[in-house]
């Protein structure tokens, strides 16, 4: 399932993730220009409906992987 929701401004995660890849000038001056710029934004979040989980430590590779990895080598 699929969320949308309008937030006025800045989505907070947009920001805290720019953070993690700008140093602290340069993530201050990002988000004056990201205020700046958008008066409104979009936050999208993704609800699975279901998960798996491949465990390639245990040796348990999928399939289709292990065929690309013979393509490959």
């Amino acid at each position: 399932m699929v969320h949308l929701t309008i937030v006025d401004g800045v989505v907070p995660e947009y920001l805290a993730a720019a953070r993690k890849n700008f140093d602290a000038e340069y993530a201050a001056e990002f988000e004056r220009n990201c205020r700046a710029l958008y008066d409104q934004m979009a936050r999208i979040a993704l609800e699975p409906q279901w998960a798996r989980f491949h465990d390639f430590g245990a040796g348990r590779v999928p399939e289709f992987l292990a065929e690309l990895a013979k393509k490959s080598s």
